[in-house]
């Protein structure tokens, strides 16, 4: 596994199902720190928990060892 970094395209699924792509801007422990394009700050997602991986979330290399 390994996490995000700065400028990966990050996919997501958004709250009605739907999906988008946001962009990433810093890793800071388990948090990743979003553009998500939508006129908003950037905004965090947690993209490893204590059991795993977020499920919401997918980006590049989020599968690699």
């Amino acid at each position: 596994m390994s996490a995000p970094r700065s400028g990966d395209v990050i996919t997501y699924i958004k709250p009605d199902g739907t999906t988008a792509q946001a962009t990433a801007m810093r890793v800071e422990g388990n948090l990743c720190w979003t553009d998500y394009h939508d006129g908003n700050d950037v905004a965090p997602f947690i993209w490893r928990f204590a059991e795993g991986l977020n499920t919401l979330h997918d980006w590049p290399g989020k599968h690699q060892k």
